[in-house]
C-alpha cells in the first residue's frame, strides 16, 4: 500500500507527534497495519513524565524505534522558511507554528 498524507501538530509538545498516529490503538496505525508494542509502551510512559529532560530523552529513543520499525519509506518532509522584517519584534516561535504562512 502506498499512501500520501500530511499532518501538523496541534500544540507544541513532543507527545503530539508520535502518540497521536502511531500507537497500536490509533485509527491511523490500524489502517496501515502498524503496531510495535515496545514503542506503544514507551510512548505511554513518556506521555506522563513531568521531568522535561527525561521526556525529551525518552521521545528521542522512541523516535529511533519508530524510524527503524515503520512499515514503509518516508517520501518527503516539508519544511518552511520564514523571513521576518527587522522591525518586527517580541514574537516567539514554537514547533507548532503554522506551515501555511506567518509563524505563530
Amino acid at each position: 500500500m502506498l499512501a500520501f498524507s500530511g499532518w501538523g501538530q496541534d500544540y507544541p509538545d513532543l507527545q503530539n507527534w508520535l502518540s497521536v498516529f502511531w500507537t497500536c490503538d490509533s485509527t491511523f496505525a490500524e489502517r496501515v497495519a502498524y503496531c510495535n508494542e515496545d514503542f506503544a509502551e514507551m510512548v505511554a510512559h513518556a506521555k506522563v513524565l513531568s521531568d522535561q529532560e527525561e521526556c525529551i530523552r525518552l521521545y528521542e529513543e522512541v523516535g529511533e524505534i519508530f524510524i527503524s520499525s515503520i512499515p514503509g519509506p518516508f517520501m518527503y518532509n516539508q519544511a518552511n522558511i520564514f523571513l521576518v522584517k527587522p522591525f518586527v519584534q517580541n514574537y516567539t516561535t514554537t514547533s507548532a507554528d503554522s506551515s501555511t504562512g506567518w509563524p505563530g
